[in-house]
């Protein structure tokens, strides 16, 4: 995916889905990538080690996306 800006629409970020893995009984990309174009080298990336869909009757407490959290890594 790239993301054109709405003003000049050159490309400012691309996202790059890649390593296709089976996971949580879906087939899904395991690692996200965003790069932003107009700085060299800066980029973000997101591995998903394990991952669980469908659970339901089970509630995710409120809590769980706090700052304080969010900032931990929980």
């Amino acid at each position: 995916l790239s993301f054109p800006t709405s003003l000049t629409r050159s490309l400012i970020k691309e996202m790059i889905f890649s390593d296709q893995k089976h996971m949580g009984g879906r087939f899904i990309p395991t690692t996200i990538e965003m790069k932003t174009l107009t700085k060299e080298g800066q980029r973000t990336i997101i591995h998903y080690h394990d991952i669980r869909f469908d659970l339901s009757g089970r509630e995710i407490a409120d809590d769980l996306f706090s700052e304080q959290n969010l900032k931990r890594g929980l």
